[in-house]
């Protein structure tokens, strides 16, 4: 493994050493090779070895006892969070439209445990 200070750094490793492989995001992996010489054999693999999970958190009520699925004692924002997660998430959702709006469609993707 060899290890570099920046993702610019890793790149030029990368090609000026001839390294067999290199590891980071799927974006930025296919950023990086696309600048590479037309002539250059590069490829990036099917699949991924890990994914990188975002979450929301939000301040818990000061007397805040959690039942199951019993609502009342969530706060007014933990539900309205839960509720624009799940939302979001869905096709056709926020997620889904401002990744066709940036143009990163097959970069990044939404989970499928909607």
């Amino acid at each position: 493994i060899v290890r570099a200070k920046t993702l610019d750094d890793s790149y030029n490793l990368y090609i000026d050493e001839k390294l067999e492989a290199l590891a980071g995001l799927r974006p930025r992996l296919l950023e990086d090779l696309s600048r590479s010489h037309p002539s250059s054999q590069h490829r990036i693999l099917d699949g991924s070895f890990m994914a990188v999970q975002q979450s929301i958190g939000c301040l818990k009520q000061q007397q805040q006892i959690l039942h199951g699925d019993d609502d009342r004692d969530f706060s007014t924002g933990f539900k309205f969070l839960c509720d624009f997660v799940h939302e979001a998430r869905q096709p056709g959702g926020i997620v889904e439209r401002l990744i066709e709006e940036h143009e990163v469609t097959g970069r990044l993707s939404l989970p499928t445990d909607t």
